[in-house]
């Protein structure tokens, strides 16, 4: 197989056996669901030949052929449940501030999703981050640090809201 070929199933290009071997590369076949999982982390970045995107690759394939996986794996599905679970909760009954940061490029979870996020939210602020796709923290880490740190100054700078006080929250 060449190097096009695992580009076309993993998301990139197919360094050495054991690397190839871990993200489902079985020769010819349907990839397998390590290759999907590949896929979803390239397809999770606006740029994946960004070295963020690279390190993720790397760290995913560590994972994939190590021995806790299937517990890691399971780990990984239940917060995903989680995750889809509070997709439907009632979110205008939060009282924190709340910072969302998206990136304009996601590809898995549209700006537009954002959009309704924050409509559901009373207190929400929304950071859109350039040349991102859906992992802001790891393709744009000083964009998403500053963001972060711009939400936290202006939450500790304004008082204190009576939803706030009642529940004790700061």
């Amino acid at each position: 197989m060449d190097a096009r070929a695992g580009a076309r199933r993993t998301g990139g290009p197919v360094r050495g056996g054991r690397a190839g071997d871990a993200l489902g590369d079985r020769g010819g076949g349907a990839p397998g669901p390590a290759a999907r999982r590949a896929w979803a982390l390239t397809r999770s970045v606006h740029d994946p030949s960004l070295p963020a995107c690279e390190e993720r690759r790397r760290i995913l394939v560590e994972r994939l052929v190590a021995e806790d996986y299937p517990g890691f794996a399971r780990a990984i599905t239940r917060s995903l449940v989680g995750s889809i679970a509070a997709g439907r909760q009632p979110l205008a009954q939060l009282t924190q501030p709340t910072l969302l940061v998206w990136g304009r490029n996601d590809r898995l979870v549209a700006l537009s999703g954002s959009r309704r996020v924050l409509r559901a939210l009373p207190h929400a602020r929304l950071a859109v981050l350039e040349r991102c796709g859906h992992l802001p923290m790891l393709e744009q880490p000083q964009q998403f640090n500053r963001a972060v740190a711009d939400f936290l100054r202006t939450v500790e700078a304004a008082p204190l809201t009576r939803a706030r006080r009642a529940t004790g929250t700061a």
